[in-house]
């Protein structure tokens, strides 16, 4: 909880989702640059968890699957926003949460989804040696040293929120 009472969460669906498909289309790539607790931002939605009772009409497409439980008496929603633009999403916040909101960042959330880094590592292994064309092109493109060609290996990707729509950037 945000020193306002704001309550935030984490979603890892898209990261998943990109995961059980890595040797899809190109998806390798993505999956290859995921190094580090950074890389996984753009894969990582941001939500909020509201009360039950003031939830009012919200679309069933609007309510979100947290990593973690939802506090009693909360639902999860989608923000349209991903971990890598979170200050967007936090530019009418108060100081005081957009500090305690990078504070967990660095902290409990980091230390939560270092698990998911150890799991990346097992699908990239996966991937170096699975016979697909794709993967042996970067592959080769990796063991060789030479830089992928413009566009290659980049996470071209536009973040958006788990309904395929951009998120709305006010």
């Amino acid at each position: 909880m945000l020193p306002s009472g704001r309550q935030v969460g984490l979603s890892a669906k898209p990261l998943v989702e990109l995961l059980d498909h890595a040797g899809d289309g190109n998806n390798a790539p993505k999956v290859m640059a995921l190094k580090a607790w950074d890389d996984l931002y753009p894969w990582l939605e941001v939500l909020l968890f509201l009360p039950k009772g003031r939830l009012g009409n919200l679309a069933p497409s609007q309510r979100a699957d947290a990593s973690l439980p939802a506090p009693p008496g909360l639902i999860a929603v989608h923000t349209g926003y991903r971990l890598a633009d979170w200050q967007a999403c936090a530019a009418n916040w108060s100081e005081a949460d957009r500090t305690a909101m990078a504070k967990f960042l660095d902290g409990r959330a980091r230390e939560h989804f270092a698990l998911y880094l150890e799991q990346i590592r097992s699908v990239q292994q996966k991937l170096k040696t699975a016979p697909a064309a794709v993967v042996q092109l970067f592959r080769g493109q990796e063991s060789s040293g030479v830089p992928p060609t413009e566009g290659e290996g980049e996470n071209k990707s536009t973040p958006t929120r788990s309904d395929g729509v951009p998120p709305n950037r006010h």
